[in-house]
């Protein structure tokens, strides 16, 4: 990712101009918004054109997993906004059988819960969600053992449970398996599960050189999306955390941690 926003939302507006109604360009479009800015009012503006076409009945029919991933993503919204509790009840919303055998990012149902319950000081119930999401990741993982980005994946729910030893092991297998080197786009996906995986386990000056190095080329690493990670919140008090964002013109000096620009604005008509 070459982080040239302008350049990339001409081409989604103008795909969008197209076919105002695909749900899957208003996802690339409010991402580009959230890793630039930090801005979630376009995912919040989707999200409401989509409960209205519903409501409308123009989506008459929607696949369940599809709306599965619609419900995860507006709980993820609301978890980066802090609102716990309004995050867990959409997630308890996707059923269990919905998720069976389904898209990996299903399976993140369960690490995000317990994120939200954990924002809402409820430790053992977020430690239970943590291990649920272990166990499906492990279940993945057993299916294709040398697959990247499901050691990724479990080891970023080992971290969120304390197992450090074990994250680190399988987010390190993760960047070995696919190196950036080999892969340019994948590959720096990787490396940010093991900055995550650093930081989660109170590795902060590697979690920090690893991010310093993501941010100085193209990945999807972004100073305003680490400043709404929920796994990078542990590293907002190391001083040396700043000079990677202050080299990028921002720091997290002085600001709160939720504070860039998380209030709705106004958007132009999507003609």
């Amino acid at each position: 990712m070459q982080r040239d926003f302008k350049a990339a939302e001409k081409v989604i507006d103008r795909a969008l101009a197209l076919s105002p109604q695909s749900f899957s360009l208003w996802a690339l479009k409010s991402q580009l918004a959230f890793q630039e800015t930090g801005d979630l009012s376009v995912a919040e503006e989707g999200f409401a054109d989509f409960d209205q076409a519903r409501a409308s009945g123009k989506l008459r029919e929607i696949d369940p997993a599809a709306l599965a991933e619609v419900t995860l993503a507006k709980a993820n919204v609301l978890t980066l906004q802090k609102k716990y509790p309004e995050a867990l009840a959409l997630l308890r919303q996707i059923p269990r059988e919905t998720r069976a055998g389904k898209a990996h990012e299903l399976k993140e149902v369960d690490l995000l819960e317990g994120i939200a319950l954990e924002g809402m000081g409820q430790k053992e119930a977020a430690q239970a969600a943590f291990r649920r999401a272990k166990e499906e990741a492990e279940a993945i993982l057993r299916e294709a053992p040398n697959d990247a980005p499901r050691h990724a994946s479990l080891g970023r729910m080992l971290a969120w449970l304390g197992e450090k030893d074990a994250a680190i092991a399988e987010a390190k297998r993760a960047v070995e398996l696919l190196p950036a080197s080999v892969d340019a786009f994948s590959g720096p996906q990787m490396q940010k599960a093991l900055a995550e995986v650093y930081a989660l386990t109170g590795e902060n000056a590697q979690a920090i050189a690893l991010l310093d190095e993501l941010l100085s080329r193209p990945s999807d690493v972004t100073v305003a999306a680490l400043k709404l990670d929920p796994a990078m919140r542990r590293l907002r008090d190391d001083p040396e955390f700043q000079k990677p964002l202050a080299k990028r013109g921002r720091s997290l000096k002085g600001e709160r941690w939720m504070d860039l620009r998380l209030t709705i604005r106004q958007h132009p008509g999507r003609g």
